[in-house]
């Protein structure tokens, strides 16, 4: 009952914060990175729409990461490009993004130009499964944004990308990780656990030496 509780506070702390910064920072602007997107949601083909990693906990992941071995960034299942929007303050040598919605393609090119980034940022509509630029990336960033059977396509097309890469090393940002035996059956080795206060999610860093 506690944890129940809890959990239920938590909801509505999000949604006053998410909120707030929607309604102020960003819908004044003409930007829309935080408000929660339907529109993908579809079980049956395993998509889980849209949500966005806040930015408090994205810093947190980033810190773990080894800039000085020259990173790239994908987020997988990018959305209105929260992830990406943060992740060009960081020194990746690459920031890009793959969506298979293009309303949500079209929303995360707008938010971008608006903020005069969208030179700094590769966002495409593509479908996760059939995507054949992976092999440009070493950081894959994925917010569970797929069900079991789908995810699971999306890590054999990345092992395609890496496999040929010998000596490099790759990292596997998994939040809220709900299919994390998927990744174990790729020799991805689990680097750190961090939790998300804010919605109450867990992340799971992953590392693969090639």
């Amino acid at each position: 009952m506690k944890n129940r509780t809890k959990t239920i506070f938590m909801q509505w702390v999000r949604y006053i914060i998410f909120g707030l910064q929607y309604y102020l920072l960003e819908k004044p602007r003409g930007l829309d990175f935080t408000m929660r997107d339907k529109s993908v949601i579809n079980q049956e083909k395993g998509f889980n729409g849209y949500n966005k990693t806040s930015e408090s906990h994205l810093r947190k992941i980033f810190s773990y990461l080894p800039f000085e071995k020259g990173l790239s960034l994908i987020d997988i299942g990018c959305g209105k490009g929260a992830v990406l929007k943060e992740g060009i303050k960081y020194p990746f040598v690459k920031v890009g993004g793959i969506e298979i919605s293009e309303e949500l393609v079209t929303i995360a090119q707008r938010n971008f130009k608006r903020l005069h980034i969208a030179d700094k940022i590769e966002c495409v509509l593509a479908d996760a499964t059939e995507y054949q630029g992976y092999n440009n990336y070493n950081v894959f960033y994925l917010a569970n944004p797929f069900g079991e059977e789908m995810f699971e396509k999306v890590l054999k097309k990345i092992e395609l990308g890496i496999e040929k890469k010998e000596g490099k090393e790759y990292y596997l940002i998994y939040y809220k990780p709900l299919h994390a035996q998927v990744v174990e059956k790729y020799n991805w080795k689990l680097k750190k656990k961090l939790f998300d206060k804010l919605r109450q999610y867990d992340t799971y860093i992953y590392v693969r030496k090639k």
